[in-house]
């Protein structure tokens, strides 16, 4: 069988006369109210957790519920601006918020009393919040997924110090040291539905 180094050699000129690179997200109202919405639901239902946790009472369904039913009025305002990558995404924002907060309760422990994990719960749903709040600065400057590092900086240093005070209760549930973890939860949620409503684009050009 002949080969034809011609042809491969042509293939390959034509493959590298292109180049394709990430480019930034267009700036965007509608995506960086969404996820100021989402992280806003989020540190109130675990601030619900934290409540029942912290006198060692079960989860009050009205807490929750009040969480729960203002999610959908914000992502229809956010969508009203025009400008959403995404709509009609609620219900795929909702249960994410669910699943997280019950991961983030699961792991830090219930039903109490205790006065520490009611406060890691809280400092779980500022710290969610918080990124969330990065993330949505960034969208709406269009700067895709870079966020100011200074933002990030003071989420980190409050977290972690939240997390020290809550633990020097010395009834924590769940154990200690586990702030890491706990981050990098938070962390992976926020920069998911950071990818959602707003994913990287790619655009490719001749050299």
């Amino acid at each position: 069988m002949r080969h034809r180094p011609h042809l491969r050699s042509g293939l390959s000129l034509f493959l590298l006369a292109w180049t394709c690179a990430a480019a930034p997200a267009e700036a965007s109202k509608c995506n960086a109210a969404k996820l100021l919405a989402t992280g806003k639901r989020t540190a109130t239902e675990l601030a619900c957790h934290a409540k029942a946790v912290g006198k060692g009472k079960p989860l009050a369904a009205g807490c929750v519920a009040a969480a729960v039913v203002k999610l959908p009025a914000a992502f229809a305002k956010a969508e009203t601006t025009g400008d959403c990558t995404t709509t009609g995404d609620v219900e795929t924002f909702a249960a994410s918020v669910t699943g997280l907060v019950a991961d983030v309760a699961t792991r830090l422990g219930g039903p109490g009393p205790s006065a520490c994990t009611a406060l890691r719960l809280k400092a779980a749903g500022k710290r969610a919040a918080a990124r969330l709040g990065c993330q949505a600065a960034a969208v709406k400057k269009g700067r895709g997924a870079a966020v100011d590092p200074k933002c990030s900086t003071k989420v980190e240093r409050g977290f972690l110090a939240a997390f020290a005070r809550a633990e020097r209760k010395g009834d924590c549930l769940a154990g200690t040291g586990d702030a890491p973890a706990v981050a990098t939860l938070l962390d992976a949620f926020a920069h998911g539905r950071r990818a959602i409503v707003a994913p990287p684009v790619t655009t490719c050009s001749p050299l």
